[in-house]
């Protein structure tokens, strides 16, 4: 967008707030983001539209939705249900160790997380030289493990060396 047209918006905005006017709210099908709701009553335009109907909350028919009455209020779309996301991190091997999310990485390197991962897709100044490995961060919280130092870099422990850089247990001592 120009800065023309930013500064046209804004006195439009302006001046509707001087005159009294509110800015207009879109709602139901005129919010793109609005999305059909399918009840026993027939199907809703927003989530919205059917707390009003049956005189609940917003975060009531969500649960509804979600939870306690799936099979009669759902939405008729298919690719509106939400996607889980998995939540495991995953550790992440470089030129100068193991590391047990992206996030230890990009601080190690004085970058953010971002930068680590286009590392890892393959773009940038490290491209191919990181990539994300099995998790093996439950040997790094003992004490007695000691660093090992090997040509792709330092590890926390002999099993977390072994394991990523993918030798058998056994063929690796220090």
């Amino acid at each position: 967008m120009t800065l023309e047209k930013c500064i046209e918006i804004s006195i439009l905005q302006r001046s509707s707030y001087s005159v009294g006017d509110l800015c207009p709210r879109k709602i139901g099908i005129s919010n793109k983001s609005s999305k059909k709701v399918m009840t026993p009553n027939g199907e809703f335009e927003s989530i919205n539209a059917v707390a009003s109907f049956y005189c609940v909350t917003r975060e009531e028919v969500c649960k509804w939705i979600k939870k306690s009455k799936t099979t009669e209020f759902y939405f008729p779309n298919p690719s509106y249900k939400s996607v889980k996301v998995s939540k495991t991190r995953k550790a992440v091997l470089t030129p100068q160790g193991l590391f047990p999310t992206m996030t230890a990485a990009a601080l190690h390197y004085g970058v953010d997380y971002q930068t680590v991962k286009a590392w890892i897709d393959g773009t940038g100044q490290y491209a191919g030289q990181f990539k994300f490995t099995e998790n093996l961060g439950t040997d790094i919280q003992c004490k007695n493990n000691k660093k090992v130092m090997t040509p792709q870099g330092e590890f926390e422990s002999l099993k977390i060396a072994y394991k990523a850089i993918g030798i058998e247990a056994g063929k690796i001592s220090r």
